[in-house]
């Protein structure tokens, strides 16, 4: 169902993310998803596809940039 549901996020193009990302700390989410070892290579794929569909906004790119995220994904 996971796999399902970010899909659908992927194709979501709204300039809410920021809201979105403050209000559920939806950051945290896709970090704990990428830094897990036994995560399906589906759901890392749709992970890394929705963080290029949440960084439309500089504040949601900086957000990113400045979380831990970017580490996880070296």
């Amino acid at each position: 169902m996971m796999l399902e549901i970010m899909g659908t996020l992927v194709y979501i193009h709204t300039d809410r993310w920021e809201q979105i990302i403050i209000e559920t700390d939806f950051i945290n989410f896709l970090t704990q998803t990428l830094a897990n070892e036994y995560s399906e290579d589906d759901i890392l794929l749709e992970c890394i596809m929705l963080i290029a569909t949440i960084c439309r906004t500089e504040k949601v790119s900086e957000m990113i940039a400045n979380s831990y995220l970017v580490q996880v994904l070296q």
